[in-house]
């Protein structure tokens, strides 16, 4: 496996990868009938604590040892792509649920 660093893929990727996980979560409230009403901001809500801990927002401690997940993308090819640190995905939530709930794409 080849691990590289390309933050103009990572940002892309991580950006559809949050997009694709505010889908399902949209999906998942409307398929669990939760009032319409409500739909937007549970999927933004639900998205953004999603997104912070995908994002090493707030550390976490297993077996004595203080962690911070990293966001990586693995290719069809085997190659692992980063960005050299920590994701930013939940910078994109806000957007995201603006295109989500945009009537045009609902």
């Amino acid at each position: 496996m080849l691990l590289t660093k390309d933050g103009g893929r990572f940002m892309t990727w991580q950006q559809e990868f949050i997009a694709t996980v505010m889908a399902d979560i949209k999906a998942s409230l409307i398929n669990a009938d939760a009032p319409e009403d409500i739909v937007r901001d549970l999927t933004e809500q639900i998205g953004f604590s999603v997104a912070c801990s995908i994002d090493g927002c707030s550390s976490f401690e297993a077996d004595g040892v203080k962690l911070s997940p990293i966001l990586c993308f693995l290719t069809n090819e085997g190659e692992l792509v980063h960005a050299g640190g920590n994701s930013f995905t939940h910078e994109y939530v806000n957007g995201i649920a603006e295109e989500l709930f945009d009537e045009k794409h609902s």
